[in-house]
């Protein structure tokens, strides 16, 4: 079994799950989730008119000093309440009837072998709405190969322009190469995204890039590699909305938040690589709205 000797993220840890043995996330042998329910803070397509029914899960493998969920993702123990396989196929179903557009499975990867078998539970049993595997990307390739039959929809993160930046960022210099090589075989897997009748996504890829400020040079590299190494088809999510929360203000230059100014370059740079299929986040109250498509008069276009 795949907790005896855990390698479902890149730091293959090996450690024995199931004999209470703890790996870098921290995670037991039994699913733990934060909470759950109707969300609408995601992508348009994501969150629809009804909600997209995402499921928190505790523990993370990667430790980023930004991160607004680290008040469950980042301690020992897990804080939240375990769920068994079958609990968490109750949830699913729950959710579906609830009337969400989707099943948003969010820090997925500690828990990759109890969501492939609880989804498996659940279709027997009714479940038919899309999987959505929200990840930073920190994820084996044999992973992805695990989730191949279990997920519809991945919206995967891209940052950082080095190796150097992943890890006083986020804790791990593997997460650079790592989270790149993960959004290419996404794409090779799912594809472009695929809307149903009512506009929401029920197949392919999205990447989230959030800027960091003053590291626009990271929000180049990572729009450049999308366009090139990936495609231009991938609709990107540009988030502009970075709060300096838990350890971010002991880190220069992320101890602020993203001007503006650096916002609209960053649209510009995405125009001119010809990635207009998406949405921007920019910084402000500003809600959702589509890349160089259906920008609000006052905005620069992409």
């Amino acid at each position: 079994m795949l907790l005896a000797h855990c390698v479902l993220c890149p730091h293959l840890c090996g450690v024995d799950r199931l004999a209470g043995m703890k790996g870098r996330c921290r995670a037991g042998s039994t699913a733990t989730v934060f909470r759950f329910g109707p969300h609408f803070g995601e992508e348009p397509p994501i969150s629809g008119h009804r909600g997209s029914g995402t499921i928190f899960f505790s523990s993370c493998p990667l430790r980023c000093v930004y991160c607004q969920n680290h008040l469950w993702s980042q301690v020992d123990p897990p804080v939240g309440r375990e769920y068994s396989v079958d609990d968490l196929a109750a949830i699913c179903l729950d959710l579906q009837g609830q009337g969400c557009h989707n099943i948003n499975l969010v820090t997925p990867e500690p828990w990759i072998p109890h969501i492939v078998a609880a989804v498996r539970l659940a279709k027997a049993r009714g479940f038919c709405l899309p999987v959505v595997y929200n990840t930073s990307g920190f994820i084996t390739e044999q992973s992805l190969r695990f989730l191949r039959d279990t997920v519809d929809i991945y919206l995967t993160d891209l940052r950082y322009a080095n190796p150097a930046e992943a890890r006083e960022f986020s804790g791990s210099a593997g997460y650079f190469e790592a989270h790149r090589r993960a959004a290419r075989l996404m794409w090779e897997v799912a594809g472009p995204l695929k809307l149903g009748p009512d506009g929401t996504a029920i197949a392919g890829v999205i990447i989230r890039h959030l800027l960091l400020p003053g590291l626009l040079d990271a929000t180049a590299s990572t729009l450049a590699y999308i366009a090139h190494e990936i495609s231009p088809d991938v609709p990107v999510s540009l988030m502009g909305q970075f709060e300096p929360v838990h350890q971010a203000r002991h880190h220069p230059p992320i101890a602020d938040h993203v001007p503006l100014g650096q916002y609209i370059q960053a649209m510009r740079i995405a125009r001119r690589l010809g990635l207009t299929k998406g949405w921007r986040q920019r910084p402000g109250p500003v809600s959702p709205g589509l890349l160089g498509i259906a920008m609000q008069p006052t905005e620069t276009r992409l």
